[in-house]
């Protein structure tokens, strides 16, 4: 059944078939929707006309993208790769010099309660 908008690339997903692994980040909805129209509009859209609307993945519960924009490019392009993502943080100064490391998003992966454990002990 055909969907309005792709809703594996607003989602994201991971599997396993055949001894190969997927994992689809999730995206924008703003930006999924443009690049959906605008793919309706015009059926040969350039590599670099689409990379402007949809420039890359956006994980609702933050994170960082290290990769290099090339590399993000080389891997919607081929359809392999992978991303570099870290947890953003910042530092806060306390009193004598002291200091605490406050992490205000974490990536995509780890479990928040596995990250809070070992941020304790």
């Amino acid at each position: 059944m055909p969907a309005r908008l792709p809703f594996v690339l607003l989602n994201g997903a991971s599997g396993i078939a055949v001894g190969l692994a997927t994992e689809i980040p999730s995206h924008n909805l703003r930006e999924v929707a443009a690049a959906a129209v605008a793919l309706i509009k015009q059926e040969k859209l350039s590599d670099d006309e689409l990379f402007a609307l949809l420039p890359g993945p956006d994980y609702p519960g933050g994170g960082q993208i290290i990769s290099a924009e090339a590399d993000i490019r080389d891997a919607y392009r081929s359809g392999r790769g992978s991303l570099k993502v870290r947890a953003k943080w910042k530092i806060e100064d306390l009193a004598r010099g002291q200091w605490n490391l406050v992490v205000t998003e974490l990536r995509p992966a780890p479990a928040r309660r596995r990250c809070w454990r070992r941020s304790r002990s």
